[in-house]
Formats: structure tokens, sequence, C-alpha cells
């Protein structure tokens, strides 16, 4: 009986010592804790390991989905441009036909003066199909 238990005490001295951790009967306990504290540091490392892509890809994702949002803004603010590029010379050629004179230049001017807004010029109409056929 009593090999029998020393038997199974030395395979367990034997299966400890193949994990790394030290047997309670030879070891001091400094060197259990020791050995405890790589095991903690073995298992946080593996969280910290599969968490990272993790993260990775909810960050990079997040700055997919705002820029298709500012994609997304950019087209609906090139496309209400173009409509009212497109009021402007209907409402000049309506204006031309009843008064003869179009006062394109001259609205503009007056708007100018008492809004402080003016056109840029960087987007025209061929400027704002192009930039539209990027996006789509």
């Amino acid at each position: 009986m009593r090999s029998l238990n020393k038997r199974r005490l030395m395979v367990l001295a034997v299966a400890i010592a193949a994990i790394g951790l030290p047997c309670a009967a030879y070891a001091s306990p400094a060197a259990i804790n020791t050995s405890w504290l790589g095991a903690g540091a073995i298992v946080v490392s593996a969280i910290v390991a599969a968490t990272i892509p993790h993260l990775t890809r909810y960050f990079i994702g997040r700055r997919q989905d705002k820029r298709a949002e500012l994609e997304r803004k950019l087209k609906d603010a090139l496309n209400d441009l173009q409509y009212y590029m497109a009021l402007e010379q209907f409402y000049v050629r309506h204006l031309k036909e009843q008064t003869g004179e179009s006062y394109k230049n001259r609205i503009r001017r007056e708007l100018m003066v008492e809004t402080d807004l003016a056109l840029s010029g960087r987007f025209d109409r061929n400027r704002i199909a192009r930039t539209l056929d990027k996006l789509t």
C-alpha cells in the first residue's frame, strides 16, 4: 500500500514538474509563489494577445465608418450644389425672358455685399461631376 502511495506521489511530482510548477515536497514557498506569478503572467499575456486584434479591428472599423459617413455628406453637399446651380441657371433664363437681361452678375455682387458670401470658384459643373464619379 505504501509503495503505491509513494508511486502516486512520484507521478504527481513528475507531472507538476512537467508543467513547470515546483512540487511542494521539495520546493520553497518563494519558488511556489514565483511559479504562480509566472503562470499568472502567461494567462494575462494570453488575454492581451486575444484582445489586441479585436480592439484593432474595432478602431479601424470606426475610422472606416466615419470616412463613409463623411463621403456620404460630401455627396449630399455636391448634389445640393448642383441643384442650386441649376436653379440659378433656370432663374436667370426665366428673368432674361421676362426683362431681356439676366442680372446674374449684378445679383451675385449684391448678394456678396449684403451677406459676405461669395463663390469660391473651386466647384464648377465639371468638377462636381468628376468628384461624384470618384465617390460612387
